[in-house]
């Protein structure tokens, strides 16, 4: 590459890099600054929400007595599902959701926009995607990000009603909120890449052949990115859909990737459907035009089959020599009802204001004109004819210690135009204090500056007394609650040491049984000489005796060294079908004494599996031991298959089953079930414990299901595992 070349090529590179960061650094700007204005957007309106539904509340409490037979909250609440008889919804996947604590759970009071899994209407209220409206129903008031019940990360604010004992969420996807920013991001990183290359092309001298497709790229690209809030759709000269936006699925059905190729008259309805390619080839030929570049309201047609008007305008733009149709549709079926919710909010609010102690405000700032309305004077406690109607008449209520800090905020919301928030307290001519909740929005004039404010105020005396004894108890809490830890960790830390003391003395008390099991046997097989009837009889005693606390120890030592972490596994390739087999011929003198039957089923998929054996056979053993133990008649049945990567093995007994109140209890350790016949069973009470945790350390699981009286099955599930084996 020659010197000319690798300077226009750096110079390309720079351009592109310097346009890049100073683009990504007005994206991440735009963004930080998108966030505040979501945050404090969903705020304002959860926070006038809440006013709303306890001015409401407390009206209702007041007259409506006799109006409802569950009383006035009941009465409230009709009130709350009657307005919101549809999902509470903004924007693309935004909505508020009203909810309610009922035990150890939440249920949503309003229509979800989304399904929750299971077609569920609750959520536990120590779940991660409870945050929001659990902090709600504690009091508070804030914002996070985190996710909700669907698992998307989403922006949420929350906010209580006290007076209902609800809770408000108002939530809106991250995604959404960086949409704007994301394909701000994607043109200026667009614009960067082709003004460095076309710079290359022009450096290169490109043939224009090339520049001409950048060009009508460019072309095509702008067409489709010149999108909105309703549904955009491109099509060529022969009606066929070239693009379409992603909310095209939302009014007519249909994915976008589902109708691009296809004729746009799929989503019209006849005999406009019929109509419409005759009418485009007569606009070609004759360029008279009916909606190109008019717009009007005509009908469109879902997926579903159902027909809806909408607002329809078309342009037409040339790439070259083709001709490219682009449409906006606007479902206006929703205007109607947008405007008689928007009635129906107003008169709600008109109520509210009137009779929930709520008063309103109204500032002309040019002017210097202030407006106050009835309770405005009860809640600075003065009579109307001694208000001046000027600014400082508010200030002269205000408290002088928090004047200074109140004048401020509203200050910076006049300059900034940006909504008034704050608290603070007001000082009665009589010297009673009360403390004040202000809310207010800038009006702007023609010319951009600020002109009229329009705020409530409401008493807050009593919520913020409440709000500090409550942040005093969650104090008080939170202490309690670290102390509860330290001493969790050090019961855990005495458990596990307790455990490395068992395994190492259950190594120590087998040696010597060992000893007494081999010297008795000896002795009972008369290798030492012969053994009269009773010495036999002691002697066997004495090797059954010692035989069983050998088992004990043993099942000491196993669940002492899997709780110390100790337990070595040995993952082996080995012949389950050969495995299972051996188990079965192990355990048939038992079951044979009992005169219980013992089947076995055995698939022929069944074959090689990594796993280790000894482990395997011990928790098969211990379970169709335990089956034969409670089976006083009839039989024990083994079933072994393998279930695409996992092998399956089922012990089932027709034995006394396990009372439902005594399953719960089934796998924890020293712990024996009653068999309902009065009777003691040998053993510990680990084998149970000890299967469920071997079979954990092998990767698997053992489950159980019973029925009192009838029967039990324990299932074992474990993993085929890996041909390479080795010890873990």
């Amino acid at each position: 590459m020659g010197e000319r070349k690798k300077i226009l090529l750096t110079s390309a590179v720079t351009v592109m890099a310097v346009s890049l960061c100073v683009g990504w650094g007005a994206i991440w700007t735009l963004y930080r600054a998108e966030f505040s204005v979501q945050r404090d957007r969903l705020l304002t309106m959860l926070d006038g929400q809440a006013r709303l539904m306890e001015s409401v509340a407390r009206f209702d409490a007041a007259h409506s007595q006799d109006v409802h037979p569950d009383g006035p909250r009941a009465a409230t609440l009709d009130q709350i599902l009657d307005a919101h008889r549809r999902p509470w919804e903004f924007g693309e996947t935004g909505e508020v959701v009203v909810g309610y604590r009922v035990e150890d759970h939440i249920e949503f009071l309003t229509e979800l926009r989304f399904p929750m899994p299971g077609e569920r209407r609750s959520i536990a209220i120590d779940s991660e995607l409870a945050e929001p409206m659990r902090r709600a129903l504690a009091g508070e008031r804030a914002w996070t990000v985190g996710p909700d019940y669907r698992g998307e990360t989403v922006l949420a604010v929350f906010e209580p009603v006290a007076a209902l004992d609800l809770g408000l969420v108002a939530k809106i996807d991250l995604a959404e909120v960086r949409a704007p920013v994301v394909r701000g991001a994607v043109i200026v990183t667009f614009t960067a890449l082709v003004f460095a290359f076309v710079g290359a092309i022009v450096s290169l001298q490109i043939s224009n052949r090339l520049v001409q497709r950048i060009e009508e790229g460019q072309a095509r690209i702008s067409a489709v990115l010149a999108s909105a809030v309703d549904p955009i759709i491109a099509i060529d000269s022969r009606g066929i859909v070239q693009s379409a936006s992603e909310s095209v699925e939302h009014v007519f059905g249909w994915r976008p990737d589902e109708i691009i190729g296809r004729n746009v008259n799929v989503l019209m309805p006849s005999p406009y459907r019929e109509e419409h390619d005759s009418y485009l080839a007569n606009y070609l030929r004759t360029q008279e035009r009916k909606i190109i570049g008019i717009g009007r309201e005509v009908l469109g047609r879902r997926k579903d089959g159902s027909e809806f008007p909408m607002d329809l305008s078309v342009s037409e733009a040339r790439i070259g020599t083709e001709r490219i149709f682009t449409g906006i549709v606007r479902d206006s079926t929703e205007r109607g009802k947008a405007e008689e919710q928007i009635l129906n909010l107003t008169r709600r609010v008109r109520l509210a204001t009137e009779s929930a102690e709520i008063g309103i405000w109204d500032y002309e700032i040019e002017d210097n004109i202030l407006i106050w309305d009835d309770r405005m004077y009860a809640l600075y406690g003065i009579r109307q004819e001694d208000f001046s109607g000027a600014y400082n008449a508010w200030t002269e209520g205000v408290h002088p210690e928090d004047l200074p800090r109140a004048q401020s905020v509203l200050q910076d919301a006049i300059a900034s135009g940006t909504a008034f928030h704050c608290q603070f307290r007001v000082k009665w001519p009589s010297g009673e204090v009360r403390d004040i909740q202000a809310h207010a929005v800038c009006l702007r004039g023609s010319d951009g500056t600020v002109r009229r404010m329009i705020g409530v105020n409401w008493d807050i005396t009593e919520e913020k007394r409440a709000k500090d004894l409550l942040e005093a108890l969650n104090l008080k809490l939170k202490q309690q609650a670290a102390q509860l830890i330290t001493e969790k960790e050090r019961a855990e830390q005495a458990d596990h040491v307790k455990s490395a003391f068992l395994a190492a003395m259950s190594h120590e008390l087998r040696t010597p049984l060992n000893s007494i099991i081999g010297f008795t046997g000896i002795l009972l097989e008369g290798l030492a000489g012969p053994l009269n009837e009773e010495q036999n009889k002691q002697l066997g005693m004495v090797w059954a005796s010692a035989d069983h606390l050998l088992d004990l120890i043993n099942d000491v030592l196993d669940i002492s060294k899997i709780e110390a972490g100790q337990l070595e596994v040995d993952r082996r390739s080995f012949d389950l079908r050969a495995a299972v087999n051996k188990v079965v011929v192990t355990a048939t003198p038992l079951a044979e004494k009992k005169t219980v039957a013992l089947r076995a089923h055995i698939a022929p998929e069944v074959g090689q599996i990594v796993s280790d054996r000894r482990r395997v056979e011990q928790i098969l053993l211990n379970l169709v031991g335990n089956a034969i133990k409670f089976t006083e008649e009839g039989e024990v049945h083994v079933e072994c298959e393998v279930n695409q990567r996992w092998a399956v093995m089922r012990v089932t007994d027709t034995g006394v089953g396990i009372k439902p109140e005594d399953m719960n209890q089934l796998f924890e350790p020293f712990r024996q079930i009653d068999d309902g016949l009065g009777r003691q069973r040998e053993g510990t009470g680990l084998g149970l414990s000890i299967c469920q945790k071997l079979a954990g350390l092998l990767g698997g699981e053992v489950t159980a299901e019973s029925r009192w009286g009838v029967g039990s099955t324990f299932t074992v599930r474990l993993p085929l595992g890996k041909a390479a084996g080795g010890t873990q």
